[in-house]
């Protein structure tokens, strides 16, 4: 559980993320960050820590059980934080219709070849069919 708090001393603002519990130890983690002069400030530095800790935990499964389309997902969440909103559009739309109906339901540790063969032959048919029924020609 993550939440933004106002420090009453300073003024400004801080944030405690829960990052669950530390393999060595065992012992809850959590990750503090203060000295935001704004909520929003620390709303964006809360949900770039956010993004860090899902990488992290996605990072140490086993790779070989780990689908792509999840760790896309995640990259993607945490990327998003310093990109611009039209990015954020164009990143959503080639991630949705480009990447994740060709290579979504591969395992990461299978083999690269497949990947590119796959995206491959994705591109080929998208470009050779068209994407709606509308754009069909007519005979």
């Amino acid at each position: 559980m993550a939440s933004i708090q106002l420090d009453k001393k300073t003024g400004k603002y801080y944030f405690i993320v829960d990052a669950g519990k530390s393999e060595t130890t065992g012992r809850r983690r959590q990750i503090k960050r203060r000295g935001f002069p704004t909520k929003t400030e620390a709303k964006k530095a809360m949900r770039k820590v956010l993004a860090e800790v899902l990488m992290a935990k996605e990072l140490k499964q086993d790779p070989s059980k780990q689908l792509f389309e999840p760790f896309l997902e995640n990259w993607f969440e945490a990327k998003r934080v310093s990109l611009r909103p039209s990015t954020i559009v164009n990143y959503r739309q080639q991630i949705d219709y480009n990447i994740l109906p060709y290579l979504g339901h591969f395992k990461i540790a299978d083999n690269p070849k497949k990947f590119c063969r796959r995206l491959l032959i994705g591109y080929i048919m998208s470009a050779i069919l068209p994407a709606k029924p509308s754009e069909q020609l007519s005979a």
